[in-house]
C-alpha cells in the first residue's frame, strides 16, 4: 500500500521527537551541528548529535591523491545522503536545502577531477574519448597495503 509522502511527515517527526532524546527543536537548531568531511568518515554521519560510538574504530588515513579524493567523494556522499533523509522531513529549512546544493556541486567537482585523473567511479562515465574505460582502475585487491 502507498502512502503519501505528506502523511508521513508527521509520523516521521514523531519518530525522531521519540528516538534517543532528539527533538524537533535539536533538529531545526542543528545547522552548528554538522561534523567536517574528516568527521563524516570517522563517524558515518553529518550530525554530530546523531552520532553515538559502537566500538573503537581507527581513524581513516588517506596517503595518495587518489585515496585523499575518493575519501572526500565518499564525506560528501554520506552527508548528501544525510541532507537528503532531513529534508525530506523538513523540507522548509532553506540551510540545510542551501547546503545540499554546495555539497552537491563540491561532490561533482571531485568526481569529475578524478575520473580525469585516475578512473571512472561508475559505468556511466566510463566511456571517455571514445574508449570503453570501466576496467581501467585500480582494483581494491589490487592496491598495495
Amino acid at each position: 500500500q502507498v502512502v503519501a509522502v505528506e502523511n508521513e511527515v508527521p509520523r516521521l517527526r514523531g519518530f525522531l521527537e521519540n528516538s534517543d532524546g532528539v527533538t524537533y527543536d535539536s533538529l531545526v537548531k542543528i545547522n552548528d551541528k554538522l561534523n567536517s568531511l574528516d568527521e563524516i568518515i570517522n563517524t558515518g554521519t553529518l550530525f554530530k548529535n546523531l552520532y553515538k560510538p559502537y566500538k573503537k574504530t581507527p581513524k581513516t588515513i588517506a596517503e595518495t591523491k587518489e585515496e585523499k579524493l575518493l575519501l572526500k567523494i565518499q564525506a560528501y556522499s554520506i552527508a548528501l545522503m544525510d541532507l537528503n533523509l532531513y529534508l525530506d522531513v523538513f523540507p522548509n529549512d532553506n540551510t540545510l536545502t542551501n547546503l545540499y546544493r554546495q555539497y552537491k556541486e563540491e561532490k561533482e567537482k571531485l568526481v569529475n577531477e578524478f575520473e580525469k585523473e585516475f578512473y571512472p567511479l561508475t559505468p556511466g562515465t566510463s566511456v571517455q574519448n571514445g574508449t570503453w574505460k570501466w576496467l581501467d582502475g585500480t582494483w581494491p585487491w589490487e592496491r598495495e597495503k
